[in-house]
């Protein structure tokens, strides 16, 4: 997970800071900020993954896309939290032990 937040927010930067197509502004942002709340908000591993998934879904659609330079700052904040939420959650269930029978 360390790997995605590492890789996943200079691949954004670079990939919303290279010029600015206003028109796909709100749909990336508001896309961004949709997955970040459904990921911060998961309370089990299953949500999470899910999450994960979409976070690498959104993240291989936005390498085609241009916006403008803050634009990507909100997004790169978005996805950086999504990653930390997912990451905590995941690093949580693993360091809880079985129960024993």
């Amino acid at each position: 997970m360390r790997k995605l937040v590492l890789t996943v927010v200079p691949v954004l930067v670079l990939a919303f800071s290279a010029g600015g197509l206003t028109g796909c502004k709100n749909k990336w942002v508001k896309r961004a900020e949709a997955i970040e709340k459904a990921a911060c908000a998961c309370k089990d591993v299953k949500c999470a993954k899910e999450q994960h998934k979409a976070l690498r879904e959104y993240i291989k659609d936005a390498k085609k896309v241009k916006v403008k330079k803050s634009d990507a700052k909100v997004v790169a904040k978005a996805v950086t939290k999504a990653s930390k939420c997912i990451y905590t959650l995941q690093r949580q269930s693993l360091r809880k032990k079985p129960e024993k029978k």
